[in-house]
């Protein structure tokens, strides 16, 4: 017997077409909802057109989610990763997709509560439009988890915790990945 209809199905490990632009932009990420074995659910996306749909993709959600991106982000603010929620941030495929941040940014690019995993191909940059390190990086609140599989945080700069900055009772695991130019002043 085939699979039943009702069951999502698993997200094969292959690179991802983006899906079509429709009139209002083009779809930067794919947002999806993951079990707790963290595989993907096909069943249910959303495209994301910009930042703050982003923003209010991640803090709305009512599960745990995939990222998966296919261009570039410039943040306009940081993104809260609410306590309780397992956030997954990927590539589409081996290129590398930049997390910058606008020209008026002066936070992190996230805090977070409950657990954030960046996978390889992600760039989290605290370069602002002027070229230097402006602030960036990820603030690690307590309960919070870091996971770092092959990600990197670069150009960061802060008056405490540089890259990232680490609350008592957070924790971060980092199996592969850098974190080069990132300062704490």
């Amino acid at each position: 017997s085939g699979p039943d209809e009702g069951s999502p199905e698993p997200e094969s490990e292959s690179s991802e077409e983006a899906p079509e632009a429709e009139e209002n932009g083009s779809v930067i990420a794919m947002i999806r909802p993951i079990n707790k074995n963290g595989i993907s659910l096909l069943s249910v996306s959303l495209e994301v057109r910009s930042f703050y749909e982003l923003f209010e993709a991640v803090r709305n959600a009512d599960s745990d989610i995939e990222v998966v991106f296919y261009t570039n982000v410039t943040f306009a603010h940081a993104i809260d990763i609410a306590a309780g929620k397992t956030v997954v941030m990927k590539s589409s495929d081996a290129t590398a997709r930049i997390m910058s941040l606008g020209s008026s940014v002066t936070e992190r690019h996230f805090a977070i509560y409950g657990n954030l995993i960046l996978e390889s191909n992600v760039i989290l940059d605290g370069t602002g439009s002027s070229g230097t390190p402006v602030v960036g990086g990820i603030d690690v609140r307590t309960g919070g988890n870091l996971t770092l599989r092959g990600a990197v945080i670069r150009n960061c700069k802060a008056s405490i915790g540089g890259g990232i900055l680490l609350t008592g009772g957070s924790s971060v695991s980092m199996s592969a990945g850098s974190i080069p130019n990132t300062v704490a002043l």
